[in-house]
This record gives structure tokens, sequence and C-alpha cells, in this order.
């Protein structure tokens, strides 16, 4: 299993908050990640507005539902990019041809 960014967990984050405010405990729990990793990147994200921090609950800003827009345009496009070598679009399409 590959590890993820501290720029993937942050926009998974953000990803998680547009379903209104959660605890932090339910979001580590949901990202399958630890205390310190979701502390820097939940101070990273608060440090540029993207959301606030109370003592029982995170909530995201409307900076970061703007955020959050444009970072699914980001992953949507990277999806849909091949990395030159065409090994991603002949999985898939071999994948397609099985079923």
């Amino acid at each position: 299993m590959q590890r993820r960014t501290s720029t993937e967990i942050s926009g998974l984050i953000l990803l998680l908050l547009k379903d209104g405010p959660q605890k932090k405990t339910w979001i580590k729990k949901r990202l399958k990640i630890d205390n310190r990793t979701l502390t820097r990147c939940l101070d990273t994200l608060a440090k540029h507005r993207l959301l606030t921090i109370s003592d029982e609950y995170i909530e995201i800003t409307a900076k970061g539902l703007r955020f959050t827009e444009i970072y699914k345009e980001f992953i949507q496009l990277l999806d849909k990019t091949d990395d030159g070598t065409g090994m991603r679009r002949r999985k898939k399409e071999k994948k397609e041809r099985v079923s």
C-alpha cells in the first residue's frame, strides 16, 4: 500500500468535513491515520483558514469549501492523465475487456 502525502490527507479531511462538523477522533478513524499526522494536517489547514477547530468539533470554512471543489477537479484531472507510458489506460481497458 502506498503512503499518502500530507496534501492528500488534507484534501480528504476537507472532503469529509463537507458533510458537516466532525470530531477529531472520527476523522482519525475514518482516514486511518495517527494522531500526530492528523494534528499536523489540521494545524496547516487552520493556519490557511480552510477549517476551524473548536474544543469539540472541526468545521470547514467557506474558503475550505472552495478549496475542495478545486481539489476534486485536480484529482479528476490526474485520474484522466496518462503518465506517458499508457500503462494506466491499458490496465483499465484490460479490466473492461475481461468483464
